[in-house]
């Protein structure tokens, strides 16, 4: 038998610890992906927005008045559906074609927004498709992260005397 000292096997402990790291790595990685999926859905505010083309998280400003004749069609529907958002309607409103106005009067085009609660304080929208057919583009999209819940709508935007404006707006 020896007298010298065994020295203590540390091993084991370094199997553990390194298990237990990667362990703490893994649900640190779960984590960052479970927010970031949540919040691409609308849910919560983890600072995402849902986007599949262009889409935004309202709180932008756009040109007004006679400045909005510059805007490119994807600027005007932002806009136009921003304002809805923030219950800005005369502005929205202003957005519109002067056909639209023909069909539409401020207060019925207020009705159909108040009549759909959820266009009102969303907090994000997404285009599910976006196509162009003579000469004017066709949106297709949902809003929602709002207090109102989701809704889908239709966006006609075409060139008009005052640069491009919402054609027709549609929601389900």
């Amino acid at each position: 038998m020896s007298t010298v000292p065994k020295k203590p096997d540390h091993t084991s402990k370094i199997v553990f610890g390194l298990i237990g790291l990667a362990a703490m790595i893994m649900l640190s990685c779960l984590g960052i992906f479970i927010v970031k999926v949540a919040g691409s859905m609308g849910f919560g505010d983890g600072g995402q927005q849902l986007r599949t083309s262009p889409g935004i998280r309202t709180g932008e400003t756009f040109l007004r008045g006679d400045n909005a004749s510059i805007l490119k069609p994807e600027e005007v529907a932002k806009a136009f559906l921003n304002e809805i958002g923030k219950e800005q309607f005369e502005e929205a409103y202003q957005r519109t074609s002067q056909g639209f106005q023909g069909r539409m009067s401020q207060a019925d085009f207020n009705d159909m927004i108040r009549q759909n609660r959820a266009l009102i304080r969303h907090l994000s929208f997404r285009y599910k498709g976006t196509t162009k057919a003579a000469g004017v583009l066709i949106y297709r999209g949902i809003v929602s992260g709002g207090p109102n819940g989701s809704c889908e709508f239709t966006m006609k935007i075409g060139q008009d005397g005052d640069g491009w404006r919402v054609y027709e707006f549609t929601v389900p």
